[in-house]
């Protein structure tokens, strides 16, 4: 390989925060992370915590450069209308800083769609529902953000590459990559 063959990348950097305390912490929370260099801040999708839209707006209104992400959206607890709506509203709230996090959903995120009444689906419909919210963003929302899917296991890591614009791999905390 020679010198000409080597590009210069930078180098990112999220940081995963789950929303607590008031919205003044929150705000604070986030205007330190961006003023440490991180260059993006990930916001949980469960039931335990604060919703990620309002809470990403939140960080959109105290923020200027940080991009802002989903991490990760259960597909399956949200019809695609409503994750183009929500993404469109956060897309022009952060100045088009906005990134969609997506997946199939967590192994817990089925507990969670009996809790909002709406249904868990095979594994093959919720790698449809992905596709569907994907596909439903890119059409309605101007600009369109990035798609981040995260994918592990053969069938989502093919989904991922065919359909994300960038792949987040969901290892289990003490994967060693062997």
């Amino acid at each position: 390989m020679t010198d000409s063959d080597v590009k210069d990348t930078d180098i990112a950097f999220g940081l995963v925060l789950t929303p607590s305390g008031t919205g003044n912490q929150w705000a604070e929370r986030i205007r330190a992370a961006e003023q440490q260099g991180w260059t993006s801040v990930l916001v949980p999708d469960t039931l335990w915590t604060v919703s990620p839209f309002p809470a990403l707006a939140a960080a959109a209104a105290v923020t200027s450069d940080i991009r802002l992400r989903t991490w990760v959206l259960a597909a399956p607890l949200r019809s695609p209308a409503v994750v183009a709506r929500e993404t469109a509203a956060l897309q022009a709230l952060s100045d088009g800083r906005f990134e969609l996090g997506i997946g199939t959903g967590r192994p817990d995120a089925e507990r969670e769609a009996g809790q909002l009444g709406v249904p868990w689906g095979s594994a093959a419909d919720r790698r449809e529902q992905v596709i569907r919210v994907a596909a439903e963003v890119r059409s309605k929302v101007n600009p369109a953000p990035p798609v981040v899917m995260a994918a592990v296991g053969p069938r989502m890591l093919e989904l991922a590459g065919s359909t994300a614009d960038r792949i987040a791999l969901a290892l289990p905390p003490l994967a060693d990559g062997r």
